[in-house]
């Protein structure tokens, strides 16, 4: 029997279930039947490295794994969003957020207390959303609702 410590193995769990979370979600963009829209991709997979840059500064660990894995995803769906014909028309809103979006992360960089950088970076990913929530008014068949459930 392998005897694997609690962290290491919570962990890998918690990164294969990152990984069963995702797969439908770029199973069906390769199918052509979602058009993620680039900017929420970016958004989010900055976002999403910054927190595990941040983890692993704190000592994170193999806790930080699962973040780490799950930023490595979505920059390959921002990347996939280009390559695979997703939502490329980009709108003054939607620069807007990209731009806010870096300014909160910024200030949560530089920020030492954890509920304001609780706050700043929940409101990074809900801008993240403007863009995808803009382009499925739109084109509401454009996108995969399970992700987002």
């Amino acid at each position: 029997m392998v005897n694997i410590p609690v962290k290491e193995l919570l962990s890998l769990i918690t990164s294969a279930l990152t990984i069963a979370a995702f797969v439908p979600y770029v199973r069906s963009i390769l199918k052509r039947e979602t058009r993620p829209h680039v900017l929420s991709w970016v958004i989010w997979a900055i976002s999403t490295t910054t927190v595990f840059a941040a983890q692993l500064a704190s000592g994170g660990g193999v806790g930080a794994w699962p973040t780490g894995l799950s930023g490595i995803i979505t920059f390959g769906i921002a990347i996939l969003a280009v390559s695979a014909k997703g939502e490329l028309d980009i709108k003054p809103v939607d620069w807007a957020c990209l731009f806010a979006a870096g300014a909160a992360i910024a200030l949560w960089v530089v920020n030492s207390d954890p509920l304001w950088s609780v706050i700043i970076i929940t409101a990074v990913d809900l801008l993240g959303f403007v863009p995808t929530a803009r382009k499925s008014y739109y084109y509401p068949r454009s996108e995969n609702m399970t992700m987002y459930g």
